[in-house]
């Protein structure tokens, strides 16, 4: 298993999944700065966007139910699901280009990326 450092958080390669038939985009999602430094979190959130129109997103540790909202950039209108980190989630949420997501936890954490075809 490989993983990727990004901004304090490991983001571990998922194994070849053979029901897709392409390779993911990786979505790096990093959370929300805070005003004061902490030691760099062990969570680690991977998001894979699919050409297919899935999302699939997990959480190395639970943070319970999440609020998960995708906004394209020429919509003012954002897509929201409600989801749990207890397992991986996989979703349909279409063609998406130049669109941002935010994931905002129960436990209160809030983490944002962005996808870019």
């Amino acid at each position: 298993m490989a993983l990727l450092p990004i901004a304090g958080l490991a983001f571990p390669a998922l194994a070849d999944d053979s029901s897709k038939q392409d390779d993911p985009k990786r979505i790096i999602v990093v959370p929300r700065p805070v005003h004061r430094p902490k030691a760099p979190s062990r969570q680690a959130v991977t998001c894979l966007y699919y050409s297919d129109g899935t999302l699939s997103i997990e959480f190395l540790y639970s943070e319970g139910n999440y609020s998960l909202s995708i906004t394209q950039s020429e919509e003012e209108l954002a897509t929201v699901f409600n989801l749990s980190s207890d397992q991986i989630e996989t979703i349909y949420v279409g063609n998406l280009t130049d669109a941002e997501i935010c994931i905002e936890t129960e436990d209160g954490h809030t983490y944002y990326g962005t996808i870019n075809n």
